[in-house]
């Protein structure tokens, strides 16, 4: 990571810490808001390519239809962090900036 001309910018390693520190924020937030839990497990979370959306629902029904509830869980959970995680991104990048562009961050 380093500063250049004000902006935060990140190294590949930088980048894999933001991706799983932003979802562990994911998480947390779909565990404290519901509007946000219920959008996530609902069609708004269905990946925008048709061809995925409807495999997914495809997978879901079948898992749902044959009691297959650990795979019926994975998919769901999954879709839910996926949304929640594109949700959340910007937002959370923005705080590390912030955090980031803090005196104890700039370079000497």
């Amino acid at each position: 990571m380093h500063i250049e001309d004000g902006r935060v910018y990140f190294d590949a390693h930088d980048e894999d810490v933001l991706n799983n520190a932003t979802l562990q924020e994911a998480k947390h937030r779909l565990e404290g808001d519901r509007r946000l839990l219920w959008e996530a497990v609902g069609p708004d979370a269905l990946p925008s390519d048709p061809i995925d959306a409807d495999n997914l629902e495809m997978d879901i029904a079948a898992a749902l239809v044959s009691d297959d509830f650990e795979t019926l869980g994975r998919l769901v959970s999954a879709m839910a962090l996926e949304y929640a995680f594109k949700c959340c991104h910007d937002q959370i990048v923005d705080d590390w900036q912030e955090h980031f562009r803090d005196d104890d961050y700039e370079e000497r």
